[in-house]
């Protein structure tokens, strides 16, 4: 209580009531600057200007800054309130929350690529006030965007895009309205798009897959595969990580969620890691999937990344004879043959590493044709006498 007694002490010294020659009132903030009007609207009378003097000391009695305070009642069109000047304090904030495990790393690299001077949300915005975003203006937004070429492409961006760049805009929004800056928040007219339906691999399938892959460089795939685990989650684990035993024990540090995970481990991928981590290599905490290289004028290994995963499953699925991207053919792929087996979902959802369970849920709105050809019978399976993929590889 006495905090607020002093609060209030402060706030009803900030500001003065000042008059022009002509009997026009208008409020002096000193350093915080002047206010003329009610958000545009010209003081007339003095009782329009107490009012707003009054408003912004209670602001600033309820612990609002003084500089927010007075700014709420500049002009909407005001420089205060221009876009420009909020996105970057917006995403300094995300980058905060990607710190704390809150967000992932490659959602705030696309933010700050959408942010900056000439990406999609700042080159249309960059010069308007956030109380200028309206339906028709988003409405016009959408248009642009529509029309809006990528990169060496004459092609517009597509619907998926359209939606998470209006997503962006609509969380940074959101943001200033829980800031106090933004009263409320306008109706987007989001755009439509078809979920994409992933090209699923059986089981049988995807361990085809897997087997074609070199013995030194499988074990990484194997965790992807048996474990559905994220590529990125697993290129970070350590030696460490892993807890051999009866079942032995995978610990993923971090993941997408921000929270560890603790898995056992498949028995043939317990057999990959005794065959291959070596006492050494457990001393002295190098990478559990390491990238062998036998090639000239590099070192022998090293950490794997994106690019090499994806050029190593290429190359296996090629050999089989089949089309399945590396998320699609390991992760979701996994997560539909579990759902085929009826596992719980709170089971999968542990396994998966997902926060909401609305994220497990949708392997089981994946495209029907997908589901039955994950689920056909090994019989059925034969060599495809065509040049087309094998019926278990198309969406």
């Amino acid at each position: 209580m006495p905090g607020r007694g002093i609060d209030w002490c402060v706030a009803e010294t900030f500001g003065r009531l000042q008059f022009r020659r002509d009997g026009r009132p208008w409020l002096d903030f000193d350093r915080y600057g002047k206010v003329y009007s009610t958000r545009g609207e010209p003081f007339k009378r003095r009782a329009q200007a107490e009012f707003v003097l009054g408003a912004i000391r209670s602001a600033v009695a309820r612990g609002t800054p003084k500089q927010q305070a007075v700014d709420n009642w500049r002009p909407e069109t005001s420089a205060v309130h221009r876009i420009s000047r909020w996105l970057p304090i917006w995403l300094e904030h995300m980058r905060e929350l990607e710190q704390a495990g809150e967000r992932s790393r490659g959602y705030v690299e696309e933010l700050e690529r959408w942010c900056a001077p000439g990406g999609h949300i700042m080159a249309f915005w960059s010069s308007r006030s956030f109380y200028e975003v309206d339906f028709p203006g988003l409405q016009a937004w959408a248009s642009w965007l529509a029309k809006r070429t990528r990169p060496n492409s004459s092609r517009g961006l597509g619907p998926k895009t359209r939606h998470n760049v209006m997503a962006a805009l609509h969380s940074f929004l959101g943001w200033l309205r829980q800031m106090g800056e933004l009263p409320y928040l306008p109706v987007f007219p989001w755009p439509r798009y078809q979920e994409h339906a992933p090209r699923l691999l059986s089981a049988e399938a995807q361990m085809r897959v897997v087997e074609a892959i070199p013995e030194e460089r499988r074990g990484i795939f194997l965790a992807l595969a048996l474990l559905g685990a994220r590529p990125s989650e697993t290129v970070r684990l350590r030696v460490a990580d892993y807890d051999p035993g009866d079942p032995g024990w995978i610990t993923f540090p971090k993941t997408k969620n921000g929270e560890a995970k603790r898995l056992p481990v498949p028995d043939e991928l317990a057999s990959w890691l005794d065959k291959h981590v070596t006492r050494e290599a457990r001393l002295t905490g190098v990478p559990l999937f390491p990238l062998p290289y036998v090639g000239k004028g590099r070192r022998p290994a090293g950490p794997w990344n994106g690019t090499c995963l994806r050029r190593e499953w290429h190359a296996a699925c090629a050999r089989v004879g089949v089309k399945a991207t590396l998320y699609e053919g390991t992760k979701h792929s996994r997560a539909t043959d579990l759902l085929r087996q009826k596992i719980d979902e709170r089971t999968l959802q542990v396994l998966l590493g997902h926060r909401d369970s609305k994220s497990t849920r949708r392997y089981a709105r994946l495209a029907n044709q997908a589901l039955v050809e994950a689920i056909r019978p090994t019989h059925r399976r034969v060599k495809n006498p065509s040049n087309t993929p094998p019926a278990e590889f198309q969406s």
